[in-house]
C-alpha cells in the first residue's frame, strides 16, 4: 500500500513537471510569436521603405536623362551660334594670327579687337614668345 502511493505520488510529481514544462513552452510559444509579429511588421516597414528608394531613384535617372538631353541640345544651339557669331570668329582669327607669330598691332587692326584683348590672348596662345 505504501508501495501504490509513492507511485502515486511519484506520478503526480511527474505530471506537474510536464505541466511546468508545457506551460513553459507554451510561454515561450507566445513570446517568440510576438517577436514574430515585430519582425515582419519591420520587415514591411523596410520593404516599403525600399520601394520608395528604388521609385525615387527612376524618377531621379528620368531627370537626369531630361537634364542631359537639354545640355545636349543647348550645346548643339551655342555651337551653331559660335560658328555665326563674328565676335567668336574675331577671337579665333585672333588666336591663329598669334599662334603665326603676328604682332599685337597686327591682331588689333585684322580682328577689330582693342589692346587690352589682343594682349590678352597673346599671353595665352603665344608658345615661347614675349608680346611685342
Amino acid at each position: 500500500m505504501i508501495a501504490d502511493g509513492m507511485m502515486k505520488i511519484s506520478m503526480l510529481m511527474s505530471q506537474a513537471l510536464l505541466l511546468t514544462a508545457v506551460i513553459g513552452l507554451v510561454f515561450a510559444l507566445n513570446q517568440i510569436r510576438k517577436q514574430e509579429k515585430r519582425h515582419n511588421a519591420a520587415i514591411r516597414t523596410l520593404q516599403d521603405d525600399f520601394a520608395a528608394l528604388c521609385n525615387g531613384a527612376v524618377g531621379v535617372g528620368d531627370h537626369l536623362f531630361h537634364v542631359e538631353q537639354n545640355v545636349r541640345r543647348l550645346s548643339q544651339r551655342q555651337d551653331q551660334v559660335d560658328m555665326h557669331d563674328p565676335t567668336q570668329q574675331s577671337f579665333d582669327h585672333a588666336v591663329r594670327l598669334v599662334e603665326n607669330g603676328a604682332t599685337i598691332e597686327e591682331v588689333m587692326s585684322q580682328c577689330g579687337l582693342v589692346r587690352s584683348e589682343a594682349e590678352l590672348i597673346a599671353m595665352l596662345h603665344r608658345t615661347g614668345k614675349t608680346c611685342s
